[in-house]
């Protein structure tokens, strides 16, 4: 009998632990990487650390904390990748479940009526950023190309478009009880075409009600980030979906080479960009003005590494590089930010501007020479497509999406994921070479013939007609 572990003892692995307990699912301890709870007690079991995993040989690993990305490569070096579990695959395996589920599904069966087919988009577990923004773009655009559509999303969301606020059902992401509720309107709607973004409850519910009357229920899953944990959610689900659409190339490969999808499945096309009038741009030319370098980005450390600015900074100084750094975006990385701006008297060089409008983005991005990002993983950065649009030059990590709009040392600079010398060597060659920012940032205009939204909203109804 397989044994089941929570990597992870702080708030999310609490959260975890409930539900699971809410519907009788043993868990039979707790891994932690801090030595200090090694042998003490949470939720009445024993905190282990990692090498334990390899003295048992039947055991499941729920990854139950917020470093995701780190404890999954953790587990990956210790040749225990197969081992790793979701919380949804654990929970849609429990025979109460299954029984409680299968009453509701029998009482809607009889009281509700098949409809015509309409698109699901789940947001279920979005908070804002680049993935919420497309699922808003997509589902307005479907709308005006006369598509029924809802999108699932959590109470704590608020949508600005005042045209989406009538399509959005919300719903408690964290109530045990969302199952049965999700079953319940979900049945009520069929038939459906669900558009799966965070593997949510809501994949679950589609696939139990899949699995009773195929006919009605059609899955694509679409993947906007390059992560291990969803590429396994992919294949546990794979049953059940009829389509993936994928927001790069290297998405569409490992998705193909790394986890067995079947070629025929899986479908890739470049994200779009706003079309926005904008005024001609001008580049900083001139030595004595300062380079503008755009940061936009939400300020916290998992992911986008913005826990890296202060130490970008000091490699700028260091080269003695004429530059401004403006930095767009909130989190909680920004308070650490600022008391090094503090106390390095760079207050004449870098300027912090918080959250922008979409609007307000669209024009301080023309003003900029640079787009900079860190990131150590991405699907394809949404923010990194505007920028380009308005004519910026990228100096980016090697993540996913940047090989497919971005030749290095053409249009825009490529580093390795950490390699900070290298970035700020190549903002050095862009302040001795000034005249190189207007070439490569004609350059980078591409994105916007890539990234045309009408030419992709074509290619998702052609996925989604292959769905059916």
């Amino acid at each position: 009998m397989e044994r089941l572990f929570l990597f992870g003892t702080g708030k999310l692995s609490d959260k975890y632990t409930k539900c699971l307990e809410q519907v009788l699912v043993k868990i039979d301890g707790y891994i932690d990487n801090n030595e200090d709870k090694w042998g003490k007690i949470f939720h009445n079991k024993i905190i282990y650390g990692c090498n334990v995993l390899k003295e048992m040989e039947n055991s499941k690993i729920l990854i139950a904390c917020a470093d995701i990305k780190g404890v999954t490569q953790q587990l990956i070096q210790m040749n225990m990748q197969d081992k790793i579990v979701s919380l949804n695959s654990l929970v849609a395996g429990c025979e109460a479940l299954e029984i409680e589920s299968e009453k509701i599904y029998l009482k809607c069966l009889d009281s509700c009526k098949t409809q015509e087919r309409l698109i699901i988009i789940d947001n279920l577990e979005g908070t804002w950023g680049g993935a919420e923004d497309w699922v808003c773009k997509i589902a307005l655009s479907l709308i005006n190309r006369n598509y029924d559509v809802i999108i699932v999303g959590n109470t704590s969301q608020t949508y600005t478009e005042k045209s989406l606020k009538q399509h959005v059902l919300y719903l408690e992401k964290d109530a045990l009880e969302m199952h049965f509720r999700l079953i319940e309107e979900l049945m009520q709607r069929r038939r459906f075409i669900l558009l799966n973004i965070w593997n949510s409850n809501l994949l679950w519910a589609a696939s139990y009600i899949k699995k009773k009357i195929p006919a009605d229920v059609k899955i694509v899953s679409v993947l906007l980030n390059d992560v291990e944990s969803l590429y396994r959610e992919q294949q546990v689900w794979d049953h059940s979906i009829d389509r993936y659409l994928c927001i790069s190339s290297r998405i569409k490969n490992n998705l193909i080479d790394s986890y067995s999808i079947q070629e025929q499945k899986v479908f890739y096309r470049i994200p779009f960009v706003e079309r926005k009038k904008i005024t001609e741009r001008k580049y900083t030319v001139e030595d004595n003005e300062a380079l503008a370098i755009a940061y936009p980005c939400r300020l916290v450390r998992g992911q986008k590494r913005a826990d890296l600015l202060p130490q970008f900074m000091a490699k700028l100084e260091e080269r003695k590089i004429n530059y401004v750094l403006n930095i767009v975006g909130d989190g909680t990385c920004e308070e650490e930010i600022r008391g090094y701006v503090e106390q390095n008297c760079l207050n004449n060089k870098v300027f912090m501007w918080g959250k922008l409008s979409r609007e307000e983005l669209f024009y301080f991005l023309n003003k900029q020479d640079i787009y900079l990002n860190f990131s150590e993983y991405e699907g394809m950065s949404l923010a990194m497509l505007e920028a380009m649009a308005r004519g910026c030059v990228p100096v980016v990590t090697n993540v996913s999406g940047v090989a497919d709009v971005i030749i290095n040392r053409e249009n825009g600079f490529i580093s390795e994921i950490g390699d900070l010398d290298e970035m700020a060597d190549n903002i050095l060659f862009l302040d001795k070479n000034r005249t190189m920012l207007e070439k490569y940032g004609i350059k980078c205009k591409v994105v916007l013939k890539k990234c045309n939204i009408d030419d992709y909203m074509d290619y998702l109804e052609n996925v989604i007609k292959a769905a059916i």
